[in-house]
């Protein structure tokens, strides 16, 4: 498995549209032989809507049913099945990834930049008790999930970096550093993956394999997945998904 930047050129010195302005997220899931299937979409009454698919490592069916001993606390003493657990922890989630998306989009940082991107998704990670590492690729993080079954592993990945525009939206969340803005998206790929650790950690108890979550720096040309394939990220890696 290759990882690629995409070699990106600005054309557009200033961004005036509201379509960054945050959307709901709906969750549901499907059972297949072998795999687990969960899609986050954001809709956005600005644009289209954001489509973000999740695949898991598991190496047999889905399971049909979930205790709330199995995931974690829940309000719910037996959920019906996975769609039902995801709908709970993510109605539990989606104020403070609102708040995430929204504090990472007003301090946008370049390439390689982004150590304070970073900190905040290392500080999540290890309030959701994800193990992870720093400094991957400098300016990556890396968590790591174990399943409660042996399995494959799956990676996601997620790119961290914005672009040198300037913001001009008038939105309370827009970038406070000059010449920077998240007008690529990467504030909600950032938080969305954030919010996917969330959800599979309560639901590691039920899955085969383990999952990685790579937070990608300079995925705008300066390869940032290319220092992290050098530090490793790849190794062990069955599956790779990336947003």
């Amino acid at each position: 498995m290759i990882l690629l930047d995409k070699r990106a050129t600005v054309a557009t010195p200033k961004v005036t549209s509201e379509t960054v302005a945050d959307a709901s997220p709906s969750v549901f899931a499907m059972p297949y032989p072998g795999v687990f299937i969960c899609t986050l979409v954001r809709r956005d009454p600005h644009s289209s809507c954001i489509s973000l698919t999740l695949v898991s490592a598991a190496t047999g069916p889905a399971p049909k049913t979930c205790s709330s001993r199995a995931i974690g606390n829940m309000s719910s003493p037996l959920l019906n099945d996975v769609k039902a657990a995801i709908d709970e922890i993510t109605r539990e989630i989606e104020p403070r990834l609102i708040e995430l998306r929204r504090d990472i989009h007003s301090h946008p940082e370049l390439a390689f930049e982004e150590v304070r991107t970073a900190g905040i998704v290392a500080d999540e990670l290890t309030r959701l008790d994800i193990p992870h590492r720093t400094g991957i690729g400098k300016t990556g993080v890396v968590g790591i999930i174990e399943g409660g079954k042996p399995g494959r592993t799956l990676l996601i990945r997620a790119d961290m970096d914005a672009l040198p525009i300037h913001e001009d939206t008038g939105l309370s969340f827009e970038s406070k550093n000059p010449g920077k803005m998240h007008a690529c998206g990467h504030d909600i790929h950032t938080t969305t993956l954030i919010g996917i650790g969330a959800v599979l950690k309560k639901l590691a108890p039920t899955l085969n394999g383990t999952v990685k979550l790579m937070f990608q720096p300079a995925e705008e040309g300066l390869g940032g997945a290319a220092a992290m394939i050098e530090d490793g990220v790849m190794e062990g890696v069955d599956i790779a998904l990336g947003m």
